[in-house]
């Protein structure tokens, strides 16, 4: 009897850190940095955190612990994928500054052009 009653008490321990974990990576990386340095830093409680995000007390402090500021933290490497997509977009990024400058300066030209063609047309008579 006593051993179905630890066995129990065993299954419960195990489904609830299990589900604290799948609760835990349903955050992203930044949220988790993010609440631990508000924590850390008195900004908000265990208790605050708990009820503002609906977290369990478990969840808040492996946050607490897992992040704080004396933890060093790596970020992730980036793959050859991602590195190619960020030289395209750095490339798109360029090619459209050079045609906003394109059009910025015909945009002048037609104001300036505009504006001696409404000269000409006030004062017909007059020579310039």
């Amino acid at each position: 009897m006593n051993t179905k009653k630890q066995d129990k008490k065993f299954r419960n321990t195990i489904a609830q850190k299990v589900s604290d974990k799948e609760e835990l990576h349903q955050y992203e990386d930044s949220f988790r940095r993010w609440l631990s340095r508000e924590l850390h830093g008195g900004r908000m409680t265990m208790q605050q955190a708990m009820n503002k995000f609906g977290i369990s007390y478990q969840v808040a402090y492996h946050i607490f612990k897992s992040y704080a500021p004396e933890v060093n933290l790596t970020l992730p490497v980036m793959t050859e994928v991602e590195k190619l997509k960020l030289e395209k977009l750095q490339k798109r990024i360029r090619e459209l500054e050079h045609q906003l400058e394109d059009a910025q300066i015909k945009n002048i030209m037609q104001q300036t052009k505009f504006f001696f063609v409404r000269i000409i047309i006030s004062s017909p008579g007059k020579i310039l």
